[in-house]
């Protein structure tokens, strides 16, 4: 063989045409078998792969200015097109105003604008440029909401949430007091790497009738963020709303925790939506936030059942335990139930729960709640359906 073919075929004739000739005192075949193995080596391509934890893939994924401090895949992929990879380490500046100059000569081409943007903001970080920072909004913007005939990006395009981080962050550092404690908004002429842009500014607009906004502290990455975000429905989080917010919308990157509840928009009456406000408060002034044994044993969570029915679970003794079930069904949405449950020497607790209305269909969301005198809490959920 001189070379790869195509298919093997040309290798898998080789070996039926010298297999007859293998003999006890033929050495030929051993011989030919291994310039094909050597062969067939030689044609296998450079390119391997080995399997890795789907969260490191994820998390090499996601990397971007906002989440590791490093460009983006898109935003690599454009500096390599360009040739400016190993530019804008050594000369930032130089390949952002090249980059700029390919970008309106491709007309306002999207992947330059976004490249730009993520770019600037690195380099507006690392020099604490704030003109860098400004231009880093100027070009988020213009990816964002493109004019003419320009193409917005899609939804589920990974750049749109990039886009609009950096266009809050680029504004937020932008704009910083000296201090960089505070965000100060103002107008004037602003000098950016490609030019003056006036910005106008209404104080005004800060105003609500005899009230005024004042002292905007921003979410920096000094600043310890907790997020909360309620999801409706049983599908994947990622693809899912409150009924008027996407989780898109609301995920923020780089949060010290984030708590998806199964709720609609008006979250804040929810067992855990409370227990998580709870806990983040007094983890912020350095109290026990620790947690309690408990479970639910009957009924099963997703179970179809007739009431009247026993809910019975199992905790620690001397804890509080208080239960809670809405009623829900299309619109309706409704506190059926909320009380505090007897813990027996064992740690059990139980509830006959009887409706004074009984619906087929309606879905009871079951919450228990077990804490302890010293800020110890947990919180077990479950829903079942009414037949």
């Amino acid at each position: 063989m001189d070379g790869c073919l195509p298919d093997g075929q040309v290798g898998l004739q080789s070996v039926r045409r010298v297999s007859p000739r293998w003999g006890p005192m033929d050495r030929r075949g051993p011989v030919l078998l291994a310039v094909l193995g050597l062969a067939l080596a030689a044609c296998a391509g450079p390119v391997g792969a080995v399997r890795v934890d789907p969260k490191v893939v994820q998390h090499d994924l996601a990397r971007s200015a906002l989440t590791t401090g490093e460009p983006s895949w898109p935003t690599r992929n454009v500096l390599f097109e360009r040739g400016l990879f190993d530019a804008f380490d050594r000369h930032p500046e130089a390949a952002l105003a090249e980059l700029h100059r390919a970008m309106v000569a491709a007309g306002g081409d999207p992947d330059h604008l976004f490249a730009l943007a993520e770019l600037s903001f690195l380099h507006g970080q690392a020099a604490k440029k704030p003109g860098y920072h400004l231009a880093a909004a100027v070009y988020a913007y213009a990816f964002l909401f493109p004019e003419g005939a320009g193409q917005a990006p899609g939804r589920f395009d990974p750049r749109l949430r990039i886009a609009a981080d950096l266009y809050n962050w680029a504004l937020t550092a932008g704009f910083a007091s000296q201090d960089g404690s505070e965000v100060v908004p103002r107008g004037g002429t602003f000098t950016l790497p490609f030019g003056p842009i006036e910005v106008a500014f209404d104080p005004a607009a800060l105003r609500a009738g005899d009230r005024e906004l004042y002292r905007f502290i921003p979410v920096a990455p000094s600043i310890t963020v907790n997020s909360i975000i309620a999801v409706e429905g049983d599908g994947p989080v990622e693809q899912g709303d409150d009924g008027v917010v996407e989780y898109s919308s609301a995920h923020i990157d780089g949060v010290e925790s984030e708590l998806i509840v199964k709720s609609s928009h008006s979250t804040q009456g929810n067992p855990h939506t409370i227990e998580e406000v709870r806990r983040i408060l007094r983890l912020h002034v350095g109290l026990k936030t620790g947690t309690v044994p408990l479970e639910i044993l009957t009924p099963r969570g997703g179970e179809g059942l007739t009431s009247p029915f026993s809910i019975e679970g199992t905790t620690v003794p001397g804890v509080r335990v208080t239960l809670s079930i809405l009623a829900q069904g299309g619109f309706l949405r409704i506190q059926v139930a909320e009380t505090e449950l007897p813990v027996t020497d064992e740690g059990k607790f139980n509830f006959v729960f009887r409706p004074s209305l009984r619906i087929v269909g309606v879905r009871y969301l079951i919450t228990v709640t077990a804490s302890t005198a010293d800020g110890a809490m947990s919180v077990a959920t479950l829903a079942v359906t009414e037949r």
